[in-house]
């Protein structure tokens, strides 16, 4: 990139081919030399309509398993449009989906335009329906569209939500490495910044063989024997592959896991310059091949792979050898020096799916530092003149040693029938820079599906991976892939895990059987409205939020900000109070202190993407709750915090008992105490001067009454705050008076402010006097079923009240960071990620940036980059695939004609098989 080149990297890869259903399979194939194409048994001849005693038959093709199999609930089909729909179309559909899925991005939700550059062979199943189906043909010109090679590429955008060109190529066997070229174009002129670009081929009827014709370009006997001095011809076989492709400096700085790059690509006709119309031309391929390197600025001595078109004919391999000989030594004198193969040898002729396929196999090939064999390759095609030639055929699985000085290279040939020619130049991809900051000290692993039993097997084949995949594996990589490069289905799971865990701990997280902060359920259709609850004094307790000042930028930054206002209102220096033996016994100390934690967190949350919908405190957390819905601006904030906290502070010594009953079953008991919080039917507090709180828990234990001394010195919302009240009036009347943003539960009468609407000046003073009605406020609130309760703040009881009430109609309740169980010491950023995931599974719209830290648990400098992780390539969604198949009876043997013997049904896959 030094030089100002713009290179391509390839970032995703996915496909389907015969013997192997995946590009990973793929690999695993050619690098033993393993044989997709198969022999046809005679019971699926003859289920294809084919007599398997035709004489000419050649019972041998590149077959694909489960063409019939689409899941048409996942991208948005009725039965009826799945079955109408090409199997082409259906297939390409779900590899494209998968290739964004490999690249870890969300095809919908991309940072610019995405542009489709796919094409297929011809549709015989749509022809083969018309026959079988005349109904078929008076469908709707909606239904029509799912049959017609013009409509494949649209419907990808269109299903996928991408909104660059959406281009349907079509130049016979060379049409996915021209859709690819188009593609490279096109991101080098910013007309996209993300491409997916490939080709199918799904012949129907699926397995019929083909006839051998002598001067035809089958082969005799079912093999491919590409460059090699048996060959006789091509197989004709069944694939489909893409690629997504992104300008290289924004993959890299975003994390991409790159493959390889592009280095350059042409496309060209060899126009009349040939023997007839469907003949090679070596001129023509000879002027691509020099094109694509010089784009590529590359010297052909630098190639150290070339995936040739290589079909195995005798007139086709000579040819393509004579034009890369042509081009190749204009610069080198060389001998052997550049291997060559076609992954045709293993696959047969995938037509309109070939090209792609040749360039997934060499990026394979670069990304692995590996040369594949040549299937079928013994000894080269006298013809091809090799031992004069640059090149060698590659007949066995090799090490790719760096060449000196420079990086490894690849080139890919594809050519069609017609004379379209495209010719691509490989590098292997750049070393990824390393991580800018430490990460984080526990990520979240987020999976989801669409189904229940597609959300266990994705769970499986994640785990699978994560113990098959080889290292190093980082789990925060992990968790960037699974949150910013998965779209959020309906059924999910969650769980947290260490920075630094293990394969084994990590693939345990994913099944759900391991770590114990873990979360699964099935989120509502619609994201819910989050209602944020802040709980009171007492609440806090000590050292909690020295973790998360020190490891979350947001949360000090917001802590940071209110400790300033704090200090210019008179009150305590709040940083000292986040130590662990800082005194929190004292009102005037802890109220400020508790009310910037709240807004740092709000702060936090914030950067992650979650507001509230709604807001409801419980006694001082109303500070906090205005606060966080705009109803007291920061700085009022502090002023009322310190000027309450002191106001209360200097009260006579008193406290709270909270009783487990109701309020018209306590007050005739309350005595010289003031009901202070009615919390629910069955909980409610009062507050008094210590001899009369000591004279109520007389008569409590007299009536057998459960009822507990809250820690604190001060008698909240009782007689011994009429003081304190009126000093909150004349601090309120110099208050200002912001409209909410969004509705906040008032706990002096138990009801909403509406959005909109500003607290008038004495509402702090009845606040700090009145009993807390959070009951009330609580049933309002929960109220709205499709609401989740977020507890903001050290703690969970305020969530324990939520789920207790009469209200609760089993809405989740979400404690962000409650207290840890015996025998553990609280993690907070950990107990955080664990409630953000709890979150997410319940439906939250979570952003997908994890909280940065720095090395041990010190401040990041203010200016540094968090830490993001790198995409990785993960198997994707599991698809619940479905037969949708119009069931036609195939055709019977025709009878023996005049002319010679019968030939098997196969008129339409031989306009197929010559391309």
């Amino acid at each position: 990139m030094s030089d100002g080149r713009v290179d391509i990297a390839i970032i995703g890869m996915a496909g389907r081919f015969p013997g192997a259903a995946s590009t990973a399979a793929l690999w695993e194939l050619v690098a033993r030399g393993g044989r997709g194409i198969r022999r046809l048994r005679d019971a699926e001849l003859r289920a294809a309509g084919v007599d398997p005693a035709t004489p000419g038959l050649v019972p041998f093709g590149g077959v694909l398993d489960g063409i019939d199999l689409f899941d048409a609930a996942f991208f948005g089909f009725s039965k009826r449009e799945a079955e109408l729909t090409d199997p082409q179309h259906r297939l390409m559909l779900e590899v494209a989906h998968e290739a964004f899925e490999d690249a870890g991005h969300v095809p919908d939700a991309l940072p610019g335009p995405a542009g489709v550059y796919v094409g297929s062979a011809l549709n015989t199943y749509g022809l083969r329906a018309l026959l079988a189906e005349p109904a078929v043909a008076t469908s709707t010109f909606q239904r029509l569209m799912g049959v017609d090679k013009d409509f494949l590429a649209t419907r990808i955008a269109y299903k996928l939500g991408l909104t660059g060109p959406a281009l349907s190529v079509q130049t016979a066997c060379s049409t996915s490495l021209v859709a690819v070229a188009l593609a490279v174009q096109h991101l080098l002129d910013h007309t996209v910044d993300f491409a997916v670009a490939g080709g199918v081929t799904v012949a129907v009827p699926h397995t019929t063989g083909y006839l051998y014709e002598e001067s035809g370009i089958f082969s005799p006997d079912g093999a491919c024997r590409a460059f090699d001095r048996r060959g006789a011809g091509t197989v004709p076989g069944n694939g489909c592959g893409a690629v997504v492709l992104r300008r290289l400096d924004e993959a890299l700085a975003d994390g991409d896991s790159i493959y390889a790059i592009i280095r350059g690509a042409a496309i060209n006709n060899d126009g009349a310059a040939k023997a007839g119309y469907t003949a090679p031309s070596v001129i023509g391929q000879a002027r691509c091949v020099a094109a694509a390197l010089a784009d590529a600025d590359a010297a052909p001595s630098s190639i150290g792979l070339i995936e040739a078109h290589g079909t195995g004919t005798q007139l086709g391999d000579p040819i393509e050898i004579a034009a890369l000989t042509r081009v190749y030594r204009e610069e080198t004198a060389a001998i052997g020096a550049c291997a060559i193969g076609s992954v045709k040898s293993n696959l047969g002729h995938l037509n309109a799916a070939s090209g792609v396929t040749g360039l997934i196999k060499a990026a394979l090939a670069l990304h692995h530092g590996a040369l594949p064999p040549t299937l079928d390759a013994e000894a080269p095609n006298p013809q091809l003149r090799l031992e004069q030639s640059p090149f060698r055929l590659q007949t066995r699985l090799e090490p790719w040693p760096a060449p000196p000085g420079g990086p490894r290279r690849a080139a890919v040939s594809s050519f069609g029938f017609g004379g379209t020619n495209a010719h691509a130049v490989l590098e292997e991809a750049p070393t990824p820079a390393p991580a800018p900051a430490a990460p984080p000290p526990a990520v979240t692993l987020r999976i989801s599906a669409h189904t229940a039993e597609a959300l266990t097997a994705t769970a499986e084949a994640l785990a699978a991976h994560v113990e098959a995949a080889p290292p190093p594996l980082a789990a925060v990589d992990l968790a960037r892939t699974l949150a910013d490069g998965r779209r959020a289905l309906r059924h999910r799971r969650a769980a947290v895990v260490p920075a630094a865990a293990d394969r084994a701990t990590v693939a345990a997280a994913l099944r759900g059987s391991g770590p114990r902060r873990a979360a699964e359920g099935r989120a509502p259709e619609r994201a819910p409205e989050l209602i944020f609850l802040f709980p009171g004094q007492g609440a806090q307790r000590p050292g909690f939020g020295r973790a998360l000042h020190a490891g979350l930028p947001a949360f000090r930054a917001a802590f940071d900000r209110f400790a300033a206002a704090v200090a210019r209102a008179g009150g305590p220096a709040l940083r000292p109070l986040l130590e662990p033996g800082a005194d929190l016994d004292d009102t005037a100390l802890v109220q400020p202190l508790l009310v910037g934690l709240q807004l740092a967190l709000v702060a936090a949350l914030d950067a992650r993407g979650l507001r509230p919908a709604a807001a409801l405190g419980h006694s001082l957390g109303e500070l906090s709750a205005a606060a966080a819905v705009g109803a007291l601006s920061v700085d009022d904030a502090a002023r009322l915090a310190v000027a309450r906290g002191q106001a209360m502070a200097a009260t006579p010594a008193g406290g709270l008992v909270v009783v487990w009953a109701g309020a018209d079953e306590v007050r005739p008991l309350a005595g010289d105490t003031d009901l202070a919080a009615i919390n629910g039917p069955h909980q409610c507090a009062l507050s008094g001067l210590d001899p009369a709180l000591a004279a109520l828990e007389e008569r409590l234990r007299a009536a057998g009454l459960r009822h507990r001394r809250l820690r604190g010195r001060t008698a909240f919302h009782a007689a011994p705050m009429d003081a304190a009240a009126d000093r909150l009036r004349a601090v309120g009347a110099r208050l200002g008076a912001p409209p909410a943003r969004a509705p906040l539960l008032l706990n002096e009468t138990g009801d909403w402010l509406p959005a909109g609407r500003a607290l008038d000046p004495g509402h702090w003073a009845r606040h700090a006097r009145q009993p807390v009605r959070f009951g009330e406020a609580l049933g309002r609130a929960l109220a709205g079923a499709d609401a989740v309760l977020v507890e903001i703040g050290p703690g969970s009881g305020l969530c324990g009240l939520a789920q207790a009430h009469p209200a609760h109609q089993g809405q989740p309740t979400v404690p962000l960071l409650p207290e840890p169980p015996p025998g553990r010491a609280a993690e907070e950023a950990v107990d955080l990620e664990a409630g953000l995931a709890r979150l997410w599974v319940a439906g939250a719209p979570l952003s997908d940036l994890p909280f940065p830290t720095a090395p041990d648990g010190d401040s990041p400098d203010e200016g540094s980059p968090a830490w993001a992780g790198r995409r990785l390539h993960l198997p994707g969604v599991a698809l619940q695939r479905q037969r949708h198949w119009l069931d036609d009876a195939p055709p019977a043997p025709a009878a023996p004609s005049p002319a010679g013997p019968a030939r098997p049904a196969l008129d339409l896959n031989d306009l197929v098989d010559v391309l």
